[in-house]
């Protein structure tokens, strides 16, 4: 499978990636869980990624929401954790210096929502054009930003965007909009659109959705899959749901004693340690493993 996503992002030819799933895993000998184990366990560092070696960037490590400073390996790779609230033309400057200074020729930026603001873009895209840098970079990025930018998307191909991860949120354009809120109407179709937009730029999708909410059963499980197909990214990452220690569903979990596994290091959305409403953690992380590989 890693050689087909390897050749699928150098040339630009679609790979369908299949993914081994092991659901069943003993927790310190004691318990067992849905575990569903998540496409960066398939790669290796230094893969390349769109031509590029990206060491120990992971392109997409949702895991990584801290935003700090820079980081550059020796092979050339770095992962950029950038304020939201600097300007295009600030980060421009950040690029310039470390592929001139430190020969750093790929970046992860980690923004939750890298294009949020609509002049930093133009920005950004005017500043990277004037400095024609050998760069190529990736970023996380919202289905609506990208849309109201669709004007953009050839220039910033043109100055190193490359990758782009997008959530998908739902598996009906009812669940998409509930988890998008705001005016614009992104629904599988937009979705959809948006991708084949994207590709016939030769910009390549990770898209991301989640499974095991309190509601979840298997008709929802399944129509996720279903409607991802439809969508037709050029990566899945598919990840399970985790009540993180101080988030409103954690408070929840806890209140309702819904939590079974308390091990926070398997808290890495690729386990399951919680059930929903309808579904055992293994029923989820089985259909969840069918999933990946359907």
């Amino acid at each position: 499978a890693g050689h087909e996503l390897g050749d699928a992002l150098r040339t630009g030819r679609r790979a369908r990636v299949r993914v081994e799933s092991r659901f069943l895993v003993g927790l310190r000998g004691q318990q067992r869980g849905g575990h569903v184990p998540a496409l960066r366990r398939r790669g290796e560092r230094g893969r390349e990624l769109g031509g590029h070696e990206v060491g120990d960037a992971d392109p997409a490590g949702l895991g990584l929401r801290t935003r700090g400073a820079a980081v550059a390996d020796r092979r050339g790779a770095g992962v950029r954790r950038a304020d939201g609230g600097r300007g295009g033309r600030a980060v421009a400057d950040e690029m310039e210096l470390l592929n001139k200074n430190y020969g750093v020729k790929a970046l992860t930026f980690m923004d939750d929502d890298f294009n949020s603001d609509r002049q930093k873009m133009v920005d950004l895209v005017e500043a990277l054009e004037e400095k024609k840098l050998d760069m190529s970079w990736f970023c996380l990025s919202r289905a609506q930003n990208l849309i109201r930018d669709a004007d953009l998307i050839a220039r910033l191909r043109k100055v190193g965007l490359y990758q782009v991860l997008i959530g998908i949120d739902g598996g009906t354009d009812e669940e998409i909009a509930e988890a998008r809120k705001g005016n614009m109407k992104v629904g599988v179709k937009e979705l959809r659109d948006l991708i084949q937009f994207l590709r016939k730029n030769d910009i390549s999708t990770i898209s991301t959705y989640l499974n095991g909410f309190w509601e979840d059963d298997e008709a929802k499980v399944r129509q996720r899959a279903k409607a991802v197909d439809e969508i037709d990214p050029d990566i899945v990452m598919i990840q399970l749901l985790n009540p993180i220690p101080g988030s409103p569903i954690y408070k929840k979990a806890v209140k309702e004693s819904l939590i079974e596994i308390d091990n926070l290091s398997l808290y890495d959305l690729e386990h399951c340690v919680m059930p929903t409403k309808y579904l055992g953690r293994q029923q989820l992380g089985e259909l969840t493993g069918w999933a990946f590989q359907s």
